[in-house]
């Protein structure tokens, strides 16, 4: 298998796995009921760990997707045309945006109290597991938005 190939392969996969991570946390949380104890012991143990491998694809879209538009560009002499850059464009804004609903969901798991307890925790914990179930589904649909836009890109 070329690199090229390997390396367009890794770049979709890693926004596939993003965006299916993401989506898993919103309908487990949604599937479990709107203030049901459950849902935020769900939220509690899940979030970090999601939030720790999506850090970890985070890194390697950019990188891959680097490598990918090198490759296209080579292939092109250097010349690629508007509707390419302005794709790539709109890609990295979408992952910029997806990077900061991250950083916010990381921030928000860190402060999630830990175990239920008094009144006051366990609605903590509710609002917080609200909070991050609207960034991972905003997370979902810009990370579809973006690989939607990668199939366009490699039509181009």
């Amino acid at each position: 298998m070329a690199l090229r190939t390997l390396v367009l392969w890794m770049h979709a996969l890693c926004g596939i796995a993003w965006v299916g991570i993401c989506a898993s946390f919103v309908i487990a949380t949604s599937a479990l009921g709107g203030e049901s104890a459950e849902r935020e012991d769900v939220a509690t143990r899940a979030a970090p760990r999601i939030n720790r491998v999506c850090i970890a694809l985070a890194c390697l879209i950019p990188l891959s997707g680097l490598a990918n538009l090198t490759f296209a560009a080579e292939a092109r002499r250097f010349v690629l045309p508007a509707e390419f850059i302005a794709i790539v464009c709109a890609k990295v804004a979408l992952f910029s945006a997806m990077a900061l609903a991250l950083w916010f969901a990381w921030a928000i798991a860190a402060r999630q109290p830990n175990s239920a307890g008094a009144e006051e925790r366990i609605e903590a914990r509710g609002e917080a597991t609200t909070k991050l179930t609207k960034l991972y589904g905003l997370t979902v649909a810009m990370g579809a938005a973006a690989l939607v836009l990668g199939l366009w890109l490699s039509g181009t």
